[in-house]
């Protein structure tokens, strides 16, 4: 096969009413030419804690609001007593933090729910470097996939994992900074350097990896990513999107355990709170996300992966581990062998995972090739490119058509 051939799109399983079908959601084609004030979306209910205990870590209480609309809570918070938050601790006038209390491992959850939903929960994961606010708006200030679920009456909730952003543990950098972790948790390159180092995603990198066009500044003929016309303010929106994150650039996440778990514990978390869900899973979000679906299946509805981290390998007898679980993986355009990024081996990886899920015949799966289904030009970030809403309707219609 060439190499810059698109391989042939995955078949998928009969298809079975696990649950009620939804209505095919043609609503995703909603006007998207308005987008909700972001104040909106962030306003609402936060979480609820009970007075520390200090010297000890114990779950930290949350109560998730249950009426219709928008906000924000927490999931998956412990208090965290520590001697190694800032550099306050002599600052008699100030704050003093040193052996104080503070919560740890929280991720931050904005959710919007619907009056009378009419589909299954659907929870939205970001990739390396990013905050789940690619979900809400588009860098050119057009809705995104949470508004449009929302309007088409899903309830959405939008998770940011812990290791970045409000929720990043600047104690374990200030921990090393004082130099009183084990080296190989501070210093040295790769994985050893985890907490020793914050980062942040650039545009330099991201543009080539995630596809916007072969180099920095110069997007490919048919990009659907809203690059241009640079005198928009487009591309200093998307950079200003960027979130710290604690840890290395390891961009495929395979071996980054620490992070991994933050999201696989997460996302449990939420689904204990929420009940069975969809999860969708973008880039590097697949690995604690295809995780948390094989060790509790039952409050997985159906795993969505958006351009994922490697799919899990079958086990023994060639039985996918997520077997049970409905799996529809969506990849863009511009995907080539020895791209940056590892694409081309990613979707291979679960081309396969869905080829097993398939011989099983428990569940449904298929991996889409948009391109082939003539839809060009999109990205790695999808659910910011101009047809966002095109690409929505092909996850929403394959969900209904699969009793999802």
């Amino acid at each position: 096969m060439p190499q810059d051939q698109e391989p042939a799109e995955q078949g998928t399983a009969p298809s079975r009413s696990r649950r009620r079908a939804l209505p095919l959601v043609a609503a995703v084609a909603i006007s998207v030419s308005i987008a909700l004030p972001v104040g909106a979306l962030l306003t609402g209910v936060t979480s609820a804690t009970t007075a520390p205990l200090p010297g000890a870590d114990s779950p930290a209480a949350i109560n998730p609001p249950g009426e219709a609309g928008f906000g924000v809570f927490y999931v998956n918070g412990v208090r965290h007593v520590s001697n190694w938050s800032d550099n306050r601790d002599n600052d008699d006038q100030g704050l003093p933090t040193k052996g104080r209390t503070s919560t740890y491992n929280q991720a931050r959850i904005t959710y919007l729910r619907p009056e009378h939903p009419t589909g299954p929960n659907i929870v939205l994961v970001p990739g390396y470097g990013l905050a789940a606010d690619i979900y809400m708006t588009t860098p050119d200030i057009r809705q995104g996939w949470a508004q449009m679920l929302y309007e088409a009456g899903y309830p959405v909730y939008l998770l940011s994992p812990p290791d970045r952003g409000e929720s990043m543990p600047i104690d374990q950098v200030n921990k090393c900074k004082a130099g009183a972790n084990p080296p190989k948790r501070c210093w040295g390159q790769g994985m050893k350097a985890y907490y020793g180092q914050v980062g942040r995603a650039t545009l330099e990198n991201s543009w080539p990896t995630w596809r916007f066009g072969p180099k920095f500044g110069v997007p490919y003929a048919n990009s659907q990513f809203p690059s241009l016309p640079l005198t928009q303010n487009y591309v200093e929106q998307f950079g200003a999107s960027f979130v710290p994150y604690l840890g290395t650039s390891d961009i495929a996440m395979m071996n980054n355990t620490i992070m991994n778990d933050l999201t696989e514990d997460s996302l449990k978390a939420l689904l204990d709170e929420i009940g069975p869900s969809v999860i969708v899973l973008h880039s590097a979000a697949g690995t604690g996300g295809f995780n948390a679906a094989i060790t509790d299946s039952r409050m997985v509805r159906a795993v969505v992966a958006i351009e994922t981290t490697k799919c899990p390998p079958a086990g023994i007898g060639g039985v996918s581990p997520m077997a049970a679980t409905p799996f529809l993986g969506i990849w863009g355009d511009h995907i080539k062998p020895d791209a940056p990024g590892g694409h081309w081996e990613r979707r291979e990886s679960c081309q396969k995972m869905a080829a097993s899920i398939n011989r099983t015949g428990l569940a449904p799966a298929q991996v889409i090739s948009l391109p082939q289904k003539g839809i060009r030009g999109n990205s790695h970030m999808m659910m910011q490119d101009r047809n966002n809403a095109q690409v929505l309707g092909v996850i929403t219609e394959w969900l209904a058509a699969h009793g999802v």
